[in-house]
């Protein structure tokens, strides 16, 4: 019967060396799509980035930036099946805890231009690949006669962090 229990022991370890690569092919998918990921998130190290590509992005269509402006994040904790825009009355519809905080970062950006730039330049911002989503946007000519218009865009950005106390 110890031979028999051995044998069978074998057998699960020689099965599983045989799903390893398999097990390493998954993993490196995971990690690749978590490198993805990883660099659409906004956080405190890829806020200058963000500010430049953003200035660029206005000129590039021909708007003139009046005003680019970021609060300091807000901070939850995530939760399995949580969604970024879900509002603390929301939390119910989440799961469990996870060892993540949400980082919801406000930004304010304020352009003016000709309906083509501004339009130019919100096609611009959608394309972006950071993780974001638009809490307001106000669009107004600037003045009676002019075909200038102004842009007011808050838009929020998302970044995952570890929680405090988790290592």
């Amino acid at each position: 019967s110890e031979r028999a229990e051995l044998q069978e022991r074998l057998a699960q370890a020689v099965e599983t060396t045989e799903r390893l690569p398999m097990y390493e092919q998954r993993v490196a998918e995971k990690l690749s799509e978590l490198g993805a990921l990883r660099d659409r998130e906004v956080d405190e190290n890829h806020l200058a980035e963000l500010r430049s590509w953003l200035v660029a992005a206005a000129r590039q269509s021909g708007c003139q930036v009046r005003r680019i402006d970021f609060a300091s994040p807000a901070s939850r904790p995530w939760k399995t099946d949580d969604h970024p825009i879900d509002l603390p009355a929301d939390g119910d519809k989440r799961g469990a805890n996870t060892p993540f905080d949400l980082q919801t970062r406000p930004g304010a950006f304020s352009v003016t231009g000709t309906t083509s730039e501004v339009l130019a330049l919100l096609k611009s911002i959608d394309d972006d690949q950071r993780l974001k989503h638009t809490n307001t946007l106000d669009l107004k000519p600037t003045s009676r006669s002019s075909q200038e218009l102004q842009l007011e865009l808050n838009l929020w950005y998302f970044a995952l962090v570890k929680s405090k106390g988790v290592a």
